[in-house]
């Protein structure tokens, strides 16, 4: 885990770990702004230092394997990939890459987009990438910071997470990821 400042822990003559932070939100108070037909997802992050493992910005998710989340994928040969990810009860749907997007003590940004049969995403205000087949997952809860259900913790800054209930079009999302 990269070292970076965090709130305060009061301890008396031992140290203490923190547990992770686990933000989220369900009930009324996802459903009244949720859209679970057509939505976009945007998020803004900076990693101290890469590690090995995958980790979410924020994911929109149901459970571990129903889930729709963007973030960073640790790719082949050590490169950091920013990613915009949907699987539906298992089954993957859409994951849009973006390699070598994401580096240590540099803000990425990426935001994904998703309709029935018509996905997208753009990082870094990089060219969307698309997939024009799959379904949408049934959502009911939202979580800041790591993978819903799963770990994949973040373990950096977010600078920012914004939510749209619409699909924005692709030139938008490589606009608002500039």
């Amino acid at each position: 885990m990269a070292a970076f400042a965090t709130s305060y822990i009061p301890t008396q003559a031992s140290q203490v770990t923190r547990a992770a932070d686990n933000a989220s939100m369900l009930g009324d108070n996802f459903s009244t702004w949720y859209n679970a037909t057509e939505g976009t997802l945007l998020g803004q992050g900076l990693k101290p230092a890469l590690s090995s493992s995958n980790s979410a910005l924020a994911t929109l998710f149901t459970s571990g394997s129903t889930r729709m989340l963007i973030g960073n994928n640790v790719g082949g040969g050590g490169s950091t990939e920013a990613d915009f990810y949907v699987q539906n009860s298992g089954s993957d749907q859409a994951w849009l890459r973006f390699a070598s997007a994401v580096s240590a003590n540099t803000a990425f940004k990426i935001a994904g987009a998703y309709k029935a049969n018509d996905f997208a995403a753009s990082a870094n205000a990089a060219t969307a990438l698309t997939d024009t087949s799959g379904t949408v997952p049934s959502i009911a809860s939202f979580a800041i910071g790591n993978g819903g259900s799963s770990a994949a913790y973040f373990n950096g800054t977010i600078r920012s997470i914004s939510y749209y209930p619409t699909r924005l079009a692709n030139a938008t999302l490589q606009s608002i990821t500039a």
